[in-house]
């Protein structure tokens, strides 16, 4: 092979090989990637969408804004329909209502996975009839209005081992008709009103032990529940909590619940049930809807062994409500584990009529024995070695029948003791009798002493009556005592969770509203003179009030950038100043802003209040590059909002 052919063939090898590598290298990158609100990564690949944050330390919201924004991909929205599961990483936020809802800009999602901590704000909306799956991996903060409202193909739902859910707000994932299990995870504390509302085929659900209440109509016509636990932590059942549950038939409350809203358990199963220790709230919930009470009792237990003079107690305890019911143990005619008079005569007995049978079997057997003796006396004189065996046969029979007879003897003696002493018994009997005619005669005397006495209180019928009149003053009295401190308790329960709310999220406006009705329910509470009327006022105020709680927009803040040189001559002679708006400018912020320089030469500076750059003379020619947190400190109506920008100086 000549010299040339084989540098030819090396060249020809190199070539193919380095294009494997080339192929297999490029086989591991997504089909599609770019960069959409300014600062998140998007790749796209085999229909999952994945967005990541470089900066996680500052969320973003992700999602196309209602007016053409010139941060939104047109790459990303040229291929939307097929995206199928999208997976939002550390620091990226579902979009809010500046922007389209998820669905209407990705009109088939089937899956939702959030990596980080995430919150569902004002105006967020992921209602799809095809997303059937969702998976959080940390914090959740459901904090307004249905944001899974309607997704009736939504069938899995779940919280990974670090999540958990710091707030729930109304209707979350109402009207999710193919949800059958949900497992809510710990951190929650209210279970919101109508949260689980028209999910007519959810069957179970696991309530964490940090939830404290269970809002207004939280699982109104879950139709197929029939598996819920009460966690300990629980103190709040509200209005319609389960009403409509036609398939729940009994539920177990415990005695720390202090509030049952009205109708809680309408129209649940037609042969519903409670189980509650007797004098709790749910107790008297039940007694007032005449709901019955059924209890799961174990076995009895001994507390306490009767014996023959004293009585015994035996318990037994509810497995669901830990009732528990003691009955007394009458008093014993014999010690415990020993036999009484009566079972030991008949033993006796039985043992007696057994020895007389095998008496008389003996005595046969010697009659027997006899009759063949006398025989060979009488015909075979000859065998007097068969006679003698016959004899000492006839010795040990009669011998037997003695020790049989003593048997008999020592019994008849025992079973005329066990005589005696019933003829004891029955003498006592006898005294028992006469007591008892003594107690009737007593009796007797009792009963003419209160037909005297019934003839007295026919006399004073009239002051009877007036008694049961002040009776049932005082019962109509503490009805509305009762609902006072329903009514309080509510409105205090309400106030615990208005004091959570931090003013800084919402507008200055709805919150001034808020403070007057939230200062008012504390003032109501603290007022003994209160009326049931004030109370159920200015609960149903605060309720208004934080509901038509306004959250501040983000920030609309914008920066734009643009390379400024300088020329070197000029430097050497003395620092020189550019005015902002010649390197950057700031558009639609709102509120002051304020300029940080965060990385770069330190001959480079930033006036934190005008933005003015000012480079120090003695910089060396060439190109330099800083790093500018520009911040709007927003206002009564919008956020505090920052970005990061990169400013370009040449020196040449």
């Amino acid at each position: 092979m000549s010299r040339k052919t084989l540098i030819i063939l090396l060249m020809m090898a190199l070539f193919f090989s380095s294009s494997a590598i080339s192929a297999f290298a490029e086989s591991d990158d997504p089909d599609y990637s770019g960069v959409v609100n300014e600062t998140l990564i998007w790749t796209l690949d085999n229909g999952t969408l994945t967005i990541t944050n470089p900066n996680t330390d500052e969320p973003t919201y992700f999602g196309c804004s209602y007016w053409p924004s010139e941060s939104w991909s047109t790459e990303l929205d040229a291929h939307s329909d097929e995206v199928e599961t999208i997976i939002f990483g550390d620091g990226v936020l579902p979009p809010i209502e500046e922007m389209l809802p998820l669905t209407d800009t990705f009109a088939n999602i089937v899956k939702l996975e959030f990596i980080g901590d995430v919150s569902f704000g004002s105006g967020c909306k992921c209602t799809s009839e095809k997303l059937n799956t969702i998976i959080f991996h940390k914090e959740v903060l459901f904090q307004e209005y249905g944001p899974f409202l309607d997704c009736t193909n939504l069938k899995t739902v779940s919280f990974l081992d670090e999540a958990f859910i710091s707030s729930m707000g109304e209707a979350t994932f109402k009207g999710c008709t193919s949800l059958e299990a949900i497992s809510l995870p710990d951190g929650l504390t209210s279970v919101g009103v109508e949260a689980f509302s028209g999910c007519n085929s959810l069957k179970t659900v696991n309530i964490p032990d940090s939830t404290i209440s269970i809002e207004s109509n939280a699982f109104y016509g879950c139709s197929q529940l029939d598996t819920i636990t009460l966690p300990s932590s629980l103190r709040q059942i509200h209005g319609g909590a389960f009403a409509g549950c036609r398939n729940l038939s009994h539920f177990v409350i415990p005695k720390k619940i202090t509030t049952i809203g009205d109708d809680a358990f309408y129209n649940c199963a037609d042969d519903f049930t409670l189980d509650t220790p007797t004098g709790s709230t749910a107790y008297y919930y039940a007694m007032r809807y005449d709901i019955p009470i059924v209890h799961s009792f174990s076995e009895w237990s001994v507390i306490e062994e009767a014996t023959t003079t004293e009585t015994g107690l035996k318990e037994r305890i509810c497995s669901g409500c830990n009732e528990k019911e003691q009955e007394i143990i009458p008093i014993q005619d014999s010690e415990p584990g020993q036999p009484s008079d009566k079972e030991r005569i008949e033993a006796l007995e039985a043992q007696l009529s057994e020895l007389l049978t095998q008496h008389q079997t003996l005595a046969d057997e010697i009659a027997s024995l006899q009759t063949q003796l006398a025989a060979l006396n009488a015909g075979q004189q000859g065998h007097s070695t068969q006679i003698a065996d016959l004899e000492t046969l006839l010795t040990q029979a009669q011998t037997v029948q003695q020790e049989q007879a003593d048997k008999i003897s020592t019994l008849e003696t025992q079973l005329l003791q066990a005589q005696a002493a019933q003829h004891e018994q029955a003498d006592m009997i006898t005294s028992l009798e006469a007591q008892l005619a003594q107690a009737q005669a007593i009796q007797q005397e009792q009963s003419n002493t209160i037909t005297s006495l019934e003839t007295l209180l026919t006399e004073t019928g009239t002051t009877q009556q007036r008694q049961s009149d002040k009776i049932e003053a005082l019962e109509t009295s503490f009805l509305s005592i009762e609902k006072r401190i329903q009514a309080l308790q509510t409105l205090t329960a309400n106030l615990f969770e208005a004091q959570k709310l931090s003013q800084s999220s919402y507008t200055k406006g709805s919150w001034n509203i808020f403070t007057t009705a939230f200062e008012n329910g504390k003032m109501i509470v603290g007022d003994t003179t209160a009326t049931l009327q004030m109370i159920e006022k200015a609960d149903r105020e605060l309720t208004t009030a934080r509901n038509s709680l306004i959250y501040k927009k983000n920030n609309p803040l914008a920066v734009t950038t643009k390379t400024t040189t300088i020329k070197f001559a000029t430097l050497k002679k003395k620092n020189q100043a550019i005015a902002r708006v010649k390197i950057l400018k700031v558009k639609r912020n709102q509120g002051k802003v304020i300029y940080t320089k965060t990385q770069g030469s330190s001959k480079i500076t930033i006036s934190k209040a005008t933005g003015k750059v000012t480079v120090k003379k003695g910089l060396k020619k060439g190109t330099y590059k800083i790093k500018v947190l520009v911040t709007a400190q927003g206002n009564d109506n919008y956020k505090k909002g920052s970005k990061a920008v990169i400013l370009k100086i040449r020196v040449k």
